[in-house]
C-alpha cells in the first residue's frame, strides 16, 4: 500500500514556520518566474539565501530575469524536492515551498540590508553577493572548476582591484532581488502518510 496519499496542498501536509526554515536552508536550486514585457513569465534556476524574512537571488543586471523585475516587480518563486521520480509513491516525501512578492534589485553601487539571521547587516551589494552564496561552497574560490582552490583564491584576490580584469568587470553586473514573500505556500506530503507508516 502507497505510504503518502496526497498529491494537492491541503492543511494537512502545511509546514511550520520552522520546518520552513530548515527546509530553505538546504543547498538546493529556486526557480523564478518573471514577468515579460509581452506579459508571457520567463523561468530561470537560481540560487538563493532565505533569512527567515525575504528571499535573496543573485542575479546579472543584463539578464532577461532582471529587467523583467525592473518593469515588473512581482515574480514567484519555488523550491521544492520530489523523490517520487526515483522510488515512486511508495514514498512521497515531496517538499517545497512556493513565494510570491515584489522584488526589490539592488544594484552593484548600491548596498542592501539583510534582514534576519545569522548575516544580518547592511553590505555593499558586491560583499552581499559573496556572503549569501558562500553557503553553497561551490565558488570558484572554493576550487569548484577542478583547480588548485589555493590558485584560484590568488586570481581572484587579484582581480578585485585591476579594473581591467574580467573577473573584475563580471562582478560589477550582478544585482541582489530582495523579495519579500505577500503569499507562501509550503508542502511536506510526508505528513500525509498513514500513522503507521516509516517514512
Amino acid at each position: 500500500m502507497p505510504k503518502g496519499f496526497a498529491l494537492a496542498w491541503n492543511p494537512a501536509v502545511a509546514m511550520s514556520k520552522e520546518e520552513i526554515d530548515a527546509f530553505l536552508s538546504g543547498r538546493l536550486v529556486a526557480r523564478i518566474a518573471t514577468v515579460g514585457k509581452d506579459n508571457i513569465p520567463h523561468i530561470n534556476p537560481v540560487w538563493y539565501y532565505w533569512d527567515g524574512e525575504y528571499l535573496y537571488i543573485v542575479m546579472k543586471q543584463r539578464r532577461l530575469m532582471a529587467k523583467n523585475l525592473i518593469r515588473n516587480p512581482w515574480c514567484s518563486v519555488v523550491i521544492d524536492t520530489d523523490e517520487r521520480i526515483i522510488w515512486g509513491m511508495w514514498e512521497n516525501r515531496a517538499r517545497g515551498v512556493i513565494i510570491t512578492g515584489r522584488a526589490e534589485l539592488h544594484e552593484p553601487e548600491e548596498e542592501i540590508t539583510i534582514a534576519a539571521g545569522p548575516l544580518k547587516g547592511t553590505y555593499p551589494t558586491a560583499v552581499a553577493r559573496r556572503v549569501v552564496l558562500k553557503r553553497y561552497n561551490l565558488g570558484p574560490e572554493d576550487g569548484a572548476l577542478c583547480i588548485d582552490p589555493r590558485k584560484i583564491q590568488e586570481i581572484m584576490g587579484q582581480s578585485q582591484n585591476d579594473p581591467e580584469s574580467l573577473l573584475y568587470k563580471e562582478s560589477e553586473d550582478y544585482a541582489i532581488a530582495k523579495i519579500k514573500p505577500e503569499k507562501l505556500r509550503a508542502w511536506d506530503f510526508s505528513k500525509a502518510a498513514p500513522k503507521d507508516a516509516v517514512v
